[in-house]
Order: structure tokens, then sequence, then C-alpha cells
């Protein structure tokens, strides 16, 4: 604490202007009552005008949560649309169902294709029509027999042919 030098009254060791006399310290001058009101009617126009951003920014910020809330609220319903049309249109596809058949080759080898063709026919008979067909290797199978000197073997591959057979359940809608 110390005491102005102007009118002796105790103030704080960071007045700047002292409450009584208005004796300032900086400029070591009496500030006269004009300047006073002058300078309070700056400091109410600066408050006013801290007061006038803090509201504006405070009203910026409410409508920016307000867009972003719109802005999630048309998305959700957008992608709520469009999931809905994704189902329908989906539901509006045909529908299938499929079946699946494997042939082993004949211990030779070979195909066997009587059983294909049954398989062909029983199938096609039920509304069914071949989508796909592959081979698959599942084995070699060899033997040999020998006798005094004399040999003779057999080697083969043993493959499975599979069949996938499609039949339609629902028709396109589109």
């Amino acid at each position: 604490m110390k005491n102005c030098p102007k009118c002796g009254e105790l103030i704080g060791d960071n007045v700047r202007v002292c409450f009584n006399c208005h004796y300032d310290n900086v400029s070591k001058t009496v500030i006269d009552q004009e300047t006073i009101l002058e300078q309070r009617k700056k400091e109410k126009q600066l408050d006013d005008l801290r007061r006038k951003r803090e509201e504006d920014l405070h009203n910026l910020e409410l409508k920016a949560k307000n867009d972003d809330k719109i802005l999630k609220e048309k998305m959700e319903s957008s992608y709520q649309s469009a999931k809905v049309n994704a189902a329908d249109f989906v539901l509006k596809n045909a529908f299938y169902e499929y079946e699946t058949v494997g042939i082993s080759d004949l211990p030779s080898g070979v195909p066997d294709l009587e059983a294909i063709q049954r398989s062909l026919s029983a199938y096609a008979e039920k509304g069914w029509k071949l989508h796909t067909s592959f081979s698959k290797e599942i084995g070699v199978e060899s033997s040999s027999a020998g006798f005094g000197g004399l040999s003779s073997g057999t080697n083969a591959t043993r493959c499975m042919i599979v069949l996938i057979f499609e039949r339609l359940i629902k028709p396109d809608e589109h």
C-alpha cells in the first residue's frame, strides 16, 4: 500500500489513478472531470463492443451447432432413404437356389459320362439348369504286377467333376 502524492489517500501499490483526487501516478498529473468522463465513455463503448462480440460469437456457435444438427438429420434421412431403396431394390431382384453335385471318375481315370448324364437329366426334370461345371484332381492311382522278369503297370489320375445347378425361386420384379 502507498499514499497518493496529491491528497495523501491510502491506495494500492498497483493503482494507476487515485479514486479520491484523480491523480494519475503514471503521467504525474491530476485528471480533470471531463477527461474522466471521456475515459469512462470509451471504456463503456469498449465493454459494449466486447459484449456484442461475445454475443455474436455465441450466436454463431449456436447457429453452427444447429446447422450441424440439421445436416446430420438430413444425412441420416438420406441414408435411411437410400437403405430402404437399396432393400427394395434387392427384394425386387430375382432369387435363385443352388445345388452342387460331385461325380468321381471311373477307377480307370475316365469321366463317368453316364453318371453326369443321369444328374443333368434328373435335375433338369425338377426345373434346375446347369450353372457351372469344373473338375478337380482328387488323386493318382497306380498298380503294377510282375512275373519272372515281365512286368506290367497302370497309372490313372482320378478327378471329380463338380456340377453346380441353379433354379429360379422368385422372378425379377423390375
